[in-house]
């Protein structure tokens, strides 16, 4: 008995020594480890794991994670900080509080471990792709990095997939990274560039293709434009009957319809249009066609009784009463009206075609008009029903096939079925032109094409088209050139710069006149001096422009060389004959400066080479390129209006003399042109019209033609 019971205490007395051993290893390997004695701690440590192993897993985090030592290595310091982390709260209390005194506690594990992860992170920046960011995501999802890496991981790996700009590399991103921040404009760049690899050819087969393949994609509407584009090339009747027969679920089929009918319109009259209607049965705006046979050749002109307007034929018969508050030209067949302070729009027969509800509404273009709705704008056709919902603060006008369009904060493009064509992105955006237009991006200008994609990215705070290869920007108040990567060719050291015109551009430096070719270099310079308006009238003209030199005008050539001597106090702008100014008088001179009009006149204007208003201390008037008088001197006033047409002012108001005839009495408190055809007179409440081609005086009548 007495045996066993030594037996038992020599047992114990070993698990206590060993005990006591281990624990005091952890204190050795805390100690050595304080002391950078790095062998002798690893040694501890690793002995310690047997017995210790959540402080000792805790040591040796800390000495892998010392990049000042042969054992420094991330992988082990993670592997070994994860084993403390999940045995710490597995010890006894009794141990924890023993070993706490080494930072073996709950906050330095955690300590440890953002130090470990930090060290991870330092290595993923390193290596600076989606994989090494991967990698540390996976390893410290909880880092304090975590948010960074993942927004850095979305960069690289959608950067990548721009650099390969295929289909099936924006697909592999959109497939790993769905929750991206770039995740929207990843699913636009898919959609393009797969409609571009589709359709790289520009092909019916493959536009015909893509439709077919990618029936819910938000290019199909290009691609049905595409299709309807290549197929009506001709621009004939037959190539858009050819479209309706062949594609009549097309989304251009409206526009093909209304083409045809416009094509079908090479002579506007009734037989035409009954020629159209016998052919074409099923047209689907039956009753406008009808309504354009009956007033095809008909005139209506706007009249006014007291505040309200209406309608009269060019026999002054009232065809639609003044009940209006305004009135608009008949376009297309139809008129914007005003009612109760809201518009509308009615046709010839006075039906209301779209009801008065609107703010406002633009003239009728192609079928569609612009309207606002408070304060919002939107777009309709001339059924009645909307392209646009009102809900823009801001539009264009439709060019290029797209029209901008504000919701308020940024400016987006629409194609004219209602597409969003071009993202809502830009601060500001303007109408496209020859298929590019200017945004603005964060106070930054630039230019799109009708893609969105940039032809000019935003560099410059003002930024305008000089040709086919160069931009003019502005900085600190002077313009330079730049090329279509916003790279700056020509500093900035203009004062102005002017339009390119047959290769001739004008600008000016330090009060110098000099002339630019389309590459922006210098090619005219010879001490010109900048004068009045000289961005517009020393610009070439018929090879010709004005110049002035120590105070005197004259002309050069697109050499530089003088053609009118430098010997004049002005000139005024003309191609064959123009004004010149000598001794406080205005004569008239032709290209090879023989004086056709003494100068003795106050003012002269030409017109069309053939007419020219002269004023003396007398009165104004009118004479021919002969020096032969038109229109005496004896007018208030006298304003070119076509033709042989002017507008002459005496003391009792103005009218209308075709030479010297008058064919409008001198009674209007105005004379305006109305179309290209009329001209409208008022007096007071009275309206009247003249008819330029006939002479005739149009004025409402009593009789109605109801």
């Amino acid at each position: 008995m007495k045996r066993n019971v030594l037996n038992s205490l020599v047992v114990l007395l070993l698990v206590f020594s060993s005990s006591v051993s281990y624990a005091g290893k952890v204190k050795k390997g805390f100690v050595a480890l304080e002391m950078h004695d790095y062998f002798k701690a690893k040694k501890a440590f690793s002995k310690g794991m047997k017995y210790n192993p959540e402080v000792c897993s805790f040591g040796l985090a800390n000495l892998y994670s010392r990049d000042n030592n042969v054992f420094y290595s991330k992988d082990s310091a993670y592997r070994y900080i994860r084993l403390a982390k999940t045995t710490f709260y597995d010890a006894k209390a009794s141990k924890r509080e023993r070993f706490a005194k080494y930072g073996w506690d709950a906050n330095g594990i955690d300590s440890l471990e953002r130090i470990i992860a930090d060290q991870f992170y330092a290595e993923a920046k390193r290596i600076n792709t989606s994989d090494s960011y991967n990698s540390f995501l996976n390893s410290h999802p909880n880092s304090i990095h975590a948010q960074r890496a993942l927004t850095v991981r979305d960069s690289i790996a959608f950067f990548s997939a721009v650099m390969e700009n295929t289909s099936s590399s924006y697909k592999a991103f959109i497939d790993t990274y769905p929750q991206s921040d770039y995740i929207d404009i990843a699913r636009d760049n898919f959609y393009e560039v797969e409609f571009s690899e589709l359709t790289g050819d520009e092909s019916l087969a493959s536009y015909l293709k893509f439709v077919q393949l990618n029936a819910n994609s938000p290019l199909r509407p290009a691609a049905e434009k595409k299709i309807f584009e290549i197929v009506t090339e001709p621009n004939t009747q037959e190539s858009f009957d050819v479209f309706i027969r062949t594609y009549p679920e097309n989304s251009m089929i409206d526009s093909a319809w209304r083409q045809l009918y416009q094509s079908s319109m090479d002579t506007f009259d009734l037989l035409t249009l009954k020629r159209f209607k016998n052919k074409y049965p099923n047209y689907p705006y039956q009753k406008e066609l009808l309504r354009d046979m009956e007033y095809i050749d008909s005139v209506f002109l706007p009249i006014k009784q007291g505040d309200q307007f209406g309608f009269m034929n060019t026999a002054g018969i009232t065809m639609i009463p003044p009940v209006y508050q305004q009135v608009s030209k008949f376009s297309e067949g139809l008129a914007v009206a005003a009612k109760n302070g809201k518009y509308g729009v009615i046709d010839k027969y006075n039906q209301v075609r779209i009801p008065f509800k609107f703010d406002a509404i633009s003239d009728f273009n192609n079928g569609r008009a612009i309207v606002e709705q408070n304060g919002l704008q939107g777009m309709i056709h001339r059924n009645g029903s909307f392209v646009f919902e009102c809900k823009f603060d801001d539009m264009g006008t439709l060019s290029d096939g797209l029209i901008y369009a504000s919701d308020g904060e940024k400016f987006g493009y629409y194609d004219v079925t209602g597409f969003l064509r071009i993202p809502m992105k830009f601060t500001d955006a303007y109408d496209f032109s020859n298929g590019i237009a200017k945004v603005e991006l964060d106070g930054l200008a630039a230019f799109i094409d009708i893609y969105g994609v940039y032809v000019v990215p935003p560099a410059f705070e003002e930024l305008r088209i000089f040709s086919d290869s160069l931009y003019i920007y502005e900085q600190n108040g002077f313009y330079g050139f730049t090329n279509r990567l916003g790279k700056s060719v020509i500093d900035p050291m203009y004062d102005e710069i002017g339009e390119l015109h047959n290769g001739f551009a004008i600008a000016s430096i330090d009060g110098e006149i000099v002339y630019l070719n389309g590459g922006g270099q210098v090619i005219v310079q010879n001490d010109f001096e900048e004068f009045p308006n000289f961005m517009s009238r020393g610009e070439f003209l018929n090879g010709e422009a004005i110049a002035m030199k120590e105070g005197v005008y004259g002309k050069i050539n697109q050499k530089g060389r003088e053609v009118i001597k430098f010997q004049y106090e002005n000139l005024g702008m003309g191609a064959y004959i123009f004004p010149f100014k000598k001794k406080g008088q205005w004569g008239v001179m032709n290209a090879s400066g023989k004086v056709i009009v003494p100068s003795k006149y106050t003012s002269i204007a030409i017109y069309d080479d053939a007419y020219i208003i002269a004023s003396t201390d007398f009165g104004e008037g009118v004479l021919s390129i002969n020096d032969k008088e038109i229109i005496p001197m004896s007018f208030l006033s006298v304003e070119y209006l076509t033709d042989d047409l002017f507008v002459a002012e005496s003391e009792t108001g103005f009218g209308v003399l075709r030479k010297k005839e008058m064919i409008a009495p001198l009674e209007f408190d105005s004379v305006q042109m109305f179309g290209k055809d009329f001209l409208l007179l008022i007096k007071l409440e009275r309206w009247a019209y003249l008819d330029i081609a006939t002479g005739k005086l149009i004025e409402m009548r009593v009789e109605t033609g109801e």
